[in-house]
C-alpha cells in the first residue's frame, strides 16, 4: 500500500521480502515502481520470473558481504533468463577470483571470490586474529598497501566478464539472516550416543523455503525420535541452528571416492518419525482447520493438537506465515504474542473460539513463567516482538521467570506510541501488574535498550529500586543508528516473508513509530549503573556507528553515572541474542545482582 500511495519508483529488498511482495494482490497497483534492487541472499530464477509476471520493472541482483559495506557487485536480470548472476563490481570496488595460492583462475574455472576497494571494513573489532585471516594484502596492488577481503564464497567468471556465484567454500549457509556453519551442527549431532553418522544440509525443496535437514544413520539396534534429537540440540546450540527435520537413513550416499554425496540425499520427508507421545486428532472444525495450516507451515504431518509449535521447529518467520494463513482462512486477526500464550492447536483453537473478535494488547509475553526468583523483564527491539528473547531463556535456568515486553500497536487494536517516554510508562504499567515493587531487573535489545533505560529512569523517579539494567548491543541516545537499518532488514526477512493484510500493517506501523521515537529521545543521565552486552563480531567500518567503533562502551559512558560494565559477546548485532554465551553471561550478572538484593516484596 505504501509503494502505491507514495508513488515509489525504486525499492531495495531481500529475496524473502520480495517473495512476500509478489504474493501480495495489491502489488498490481504499484504502477509507479520502475526498479527493484534485491540482495542479502541468493535470488532465484523462479522468484525473478514471478516478479516480471506481475510488474514491468527492472530487477537488479546485488551481492556483497557485510565486510564490504553490503553491496559489492550488481547484475541486471532479464526476462526469460535461466541463470541469476551476481554481475560486475560496483564503482570503486575490485573483484578477484583466486586459487588457494591466491593466483587468478582461468575464465570459467571456480575459485574463491576476493573483494577490494573503498568499501572494505577496517577489520573486526577487538579480533586481530580474525581480521588477519580474512583481510589480506592485495598481491595485485602494486606498491600501494591495499587489502582484499576473503569472502569464502565460490565463484567463477563468465566469458562476458560477469561473475557467477556457486556457493560457500566451507558449507556455511545463510538462513533467515543467520550465518549457519553446517559442520558445527554435524559435530554436535555426532556426539549423541545413538548417532552413528550424520550430515546436515540446507534444502530448498519448495521455492523460497530454505530449511535445515539432518540426515542420520542410527547406531545398530538404536531407535531415534525427532523430538529427542531436537531437544538434545537445543541444549547445545542456538535455536536457529536446530534442523527443521530429521531423516533416518540406513546409510549415507557416497561418491566413488568415499565422500558423502550430498546431491543424492533424499528430499525432506513431511512424515513424522516415531512418536513417543500419543497423537491427539482434531476434535472440532476449528482444530481441524488449524492442524491443516500447521502442517502446511511446518512441513510436518500429522500434527497432534497437543504438539507445541516451538518444539516442532517453529520460529518468528513461521509464526508470521501461520497467523497470516489463519487470518485469511478463518477470518481471525491475532497478534504474534498469541503463539506464546497458545502454542498448541487446541490452545489456539480455544483462544479463537472464546475470544473471536478481541485479544489482549499483546504488550506482555510470558517467556518463562515458572520460578521463585525475581522476574527479568526484556524490552523488544525495533520491530516490537519478543521472539528473539526465547534464545537465551534456557541458559538462565528453570527457576528464572522471564517476561517479554512488546510495544502497543502489535495487536491492531491500539495505536503505536511515538515517544520513548510514553512507551516506557505503558510497559512499566504491565511490569507493575506482575511485580508491584522493586527491586526490578531490566534488559533491552537494540532500540529496546533505550526504552529499558527510560523505564529505569521512571522507576527510580518513583522511588523504586532497579537492581539490574542491561543493554544488548544498544547505542546510547543521540548516536547515528545505522544498525536500525540493519535490524529492520533482518526483522523483515525474519518475520515478513509471507506476511500480508493487517498483520503486515501492524508490524510496519510499530516499526515506523519506534524509529521516530528513537530519533526524538533526549533523556537525562541515569544515576544508577548498567551492563552493556556488546556484539563482538561487527566489522569495524560497518558497525552501528562510527562513534561506537572508537568507544567500546557504545557511547553509554556519559549517560550511566553509576558505572558501566561491558561484556563482549560473539555474534553481530542481528545474532547476539541467539548466542548461548550471552545467556550464560546474563545468568551470572543476574545471580550477582540478586545476591545483593532483598527478596521481592
Amino acid at each position: 500500500a505504501a509503494i502505491a500511495q507514495q508513488r515509489i519508483t525504486s525499492i531495495q529488498v531481500v529475496p524473502s521480502l520480495l517473495r512476500m511482495l509478489v504474493e501480495e494482490p495489491r502489488l498490481s497497483a504499484c504502477t509507479t515502481l520502475r526498479r527493484v534492487f534485491c540482495g542479502g541472499e541468493a535470488l532465484s530464477v523462479e522468484l525473478a520470473q514471478r516478479l516480471f509476471a506481475r510488474l514491468d520493472v527492472e530487477l537488479y541482483n546485488l551481492y556483497g558481504p557485510t565486510e564490504t559495506c553490503i553491496d559489492a557487485t550488481c547484475w541486471r536480470c532479464d526476462r526469460g533468463q535461466n541463470t541469476i548472476l551476481i554481475g560486475r563490481p560496483l564503482a570503486n570496488t575490485q573483484t578477484y577470483i583466486l586459487d588457494p595460492q591466491r593466483q587468478p583462475v582461468p575464465i570459467g574455472m571456480p575459485g574463491e571470490l576476493y573483494i577490494g576497494g573503498d568499501g572494505l571494513a577496517r577489520g573486526y573489532l577487538n579480533r586481530p586474529d580474525l581480521t588477519a585471516g580474512k583481510f589480506v594484502r592485495n598481491p595485485f596492488g602494486g606498491e600501494t598497501s591495499t587489502r582484499l577481503y576473503r569472502t569464502g564464497d565460490l565463484a567463477r567468471y563468465r566469458p562476458d566478464g560477469n561473475i557467477e556465484f556457486l556457493g560457500r567454500l566451507d558449507h556455511q549457509v545463510k538462513l533467515r539472516g543467520f550465518r549457519v556453519e553446517l559442520g558445527e551442527i554435524e559435530a554436535v549431532l555426532g556426539q549423541h550416543p545413538a548417532v552413528q553418522e550424520t550430515v546436515v544440509v540446507a534444502r530448498e525443496d519448495s521455492p523460497g523455503d530454505k530449511r535445515l535437514v539432518a540426515y542420520i544413520v542410527p547406531g545398530s539396534d538404536q531407535t531415534l525420535e525427532s523430538g529427542e534429537l531436537r531437544s538434545y540440540l537445543k541444549r547445545k546450540l542456538p535455536e536457529y541452528m536446530v534442523p527443521s527435520a530429521f531423516m533416518m537413513l540406513d546409510a549415507l550416499p557416497l561418491t566413488p571416492s568415499g565422500k558423502v554425496d550430498r546431491r543424492r540425499l533424499p528430499a525432506r520427508d513431511r512424515a513424522r518419525s516415531q512418536r513417543k507421545s500419543g497423537y491427539v486428532a482434531p476434535r472440532n472444525v476449528i482444530e481441524e482447520r488449524l492442524a491443516k495450516i500447521w502442517e502446511q507451515v511446518l512441513g510436518i504431518e500429522p500434527i497432534s493438537v497437543t504438539d507445541n509449535f516451538f518444539d516442532l521447529g517453529g520460529h518468528s518467520l513461521l509464526a508470521v506465515r501461520l497467523f497470516v494463513k489463519i487470518e485469511r482462512r478463518l477470518a481471525r486477526s491475532l497478534p504474534l504474542a498469541s503463539i506464546f500464550e497458545a502454542p498448541t492447536v487446541e490452545q489456539l483453537a480455544a483462544m479463537i473460539c472464546t475470544a473471536p473478535s478481541s485479544t489482549n494488547s499483546g504488550c506482555f509475553v510470558v517467556l518463562q513463567g515458572e520460578g521463585k526468583k525475581p522476574p527479568l523483564f526484556c524490552v523488544s527491539g525495533l520491530h516490537g516482538h519478543a521472539f528473539r528473547f526465547r534464545h537465551f531463556v534456557r541458559p538462565l535456568g528453570d527457576d528464572q521467570p522471564v517476561y517479554g515486553l512488546q510495544y502497543p500497536g502489535l495487536d491492531g487494536q491500539t495505536a503505536p506510541l511515538t515517544r520513548v517516554e510514553d512507551m516506557a510508562a505503558e510497559l512499566m504499567r504491565h511490569m507493575r501488574h506482575v511485580q508491584p515493587r522493586g527491586p526490578y531487573y531490566l534488559c533491552g535489545y537494540s532500540f529496546g535498550g533505550l526504552v529499558a533505560f527510560e523505564i529505569a529512569q521512571q522507576l527510580t523517579a518513583r522511588g523504586d529500586h532497579v537492581a539490574m539494567l542491561a543493554f544488548f548491543d544498544t547505542l546510547a541516545p543521540g548516536l547515528s543508528r545505522k544498525s536500525r537499518r540493519s535490524e529492520r532488514t533482518m526483522e523483515r526477512s525474519d518475520t515478513r516473508r509471507d506476511a500480508g493484510s493487517s498483520l503486515l500493517n501492524w508490524l510496519e506501523r510499530v516499526s515506523q513509530a519506534n524509529r521516530q521515537a528513537a530519533d526524538r529521545y533526549h533523556p537525562s543521565p541515569y544515576a544508577g549503573k548498567a551492563i552493556l552486552f556488546r556484539a563482538a563480531d561487527t566489522p569495524a567500518e560497518t558497525s552501528e556507528s562510527s562513534a561506537a567503533v572508537v568507544d567500546p562502551r557504545n557511547g553509554w559512558g556519559e549517560w550511566v553515572r553509576g558505572g558501566l560494565e561491558v561484556h563482549a559477546v560473539p555474534g553481530d548485532h542481528n545474532t547476539i541474542l541467539s548466542k548461548r554465551n550471552l545467556g550464560e553471561k546474563l545468568r551470572a550478572c543476574l545471580l550477582e545482582a540478586q545476591s545483593h538484593q532483598p527478596a521481592v516484596r
